[in-house]
């Protein structure tokens, strides 16, 4: 059982973020904290219940209507529906893969380009395939 702390942008934090997260409570104020200091800067936050990969992946291109777009993820699942999803119409949407931590170079996919490069049978295709591997 781990204890629900009580923190600010000031509280330094010694311990294992795994027991500190533990807590849903502390989880939950950390996630709060964090949306309000990048709203107060001007980020668009958006929070979502449970699996958010779609609600993430709406929200992108819905952004890339008013400016180029980029998604930051490790899942193969956020690139897969960035392709279902994304419109010609709407400005850039790229996608950078952060799974390879280690090295300073990520992959950058350009939504609209990698879509007409596959075309829409692959497309169509890729959502019915299994997606667990990270790229």
């Amino acid at each position: 059982m781990h204890p629900i702390v009580s923190f600010t942008a000031e509280t330094e934090f010694s311990g294992k973020n795994k027991d500190f997260l533990s807590c849903d409570e502390n989880k939950a104020d950390t996630i709060a904290f964090i949306s309000t200091a990048l709203t107060e800067r001007g980020c668009h936050v958006i929070q979502s219940p449970g699996d958010a990969d779609v609600d993430i992946v709406k929200i992108t291109v819905e952004r890339s209507r008013l400016c180029t777009t980029t998604l930051v993820g490790e899942d193969t699942d956020l690139l897969i529906l960035l392709l279902h999803y994304s419109i010609r119409d709407n400005e850039a949407i790229y996608f950078r893969s952060d799974a390879n931590k280690q090295s300073k170079e990520h992959k950058v996919y350009n939504i609209k380009l990698l879509k007409e490069a596959l075309g829409d049978d692959a497309v169509s295709c890729s959502l019915s395939m299994p997606t667990r591997a990270v790229i």
